[in-house]
């Protein structure tokens, strides 16, 4: 998986939860932004674990407020170089 592709399904799970447009959201983002509270956060990590096949830990999912910090965690649990979108690297 290349960063790219991982921002395109956090995109994805997001849209099921705001209506804000997939191409509007990006890493600078927090989720008070998205209209997104704290419960709501666990249900997109929890969405996004479910899609990519990896388990981020309770407190590592309880600290994301932000698109940028949920790129950086999954990023960090697939292998990718920054852990965050934006370059090509691919996960093993």
């Amino acid at each position: 998986m290349t960063e790219d592709m991982l921002l395109e399904a956090v995109r994805e799970v997001l849209g099921r939860y705001t209506e804000v447009p997939g191409h509007q959201i990006h890493a600078g983002l927090s989720f008070e932004d998205l209209g997104i509270d704290s419960l709501t956060a666990v249900g997109v990590v929890a969405d996004l674990e479910e899609k990519l096949g990896i388990t981020i830990p309770n407190d590592e999912a309880l600290e994301v407020r932000s698109v940028g910090d949920v790129l950086e965690r999954l990023g960090r649990h697939l292998g990718l170089e920054g852990g965050e979108a934006g370059g090509t690297v691919t996960a093993g």
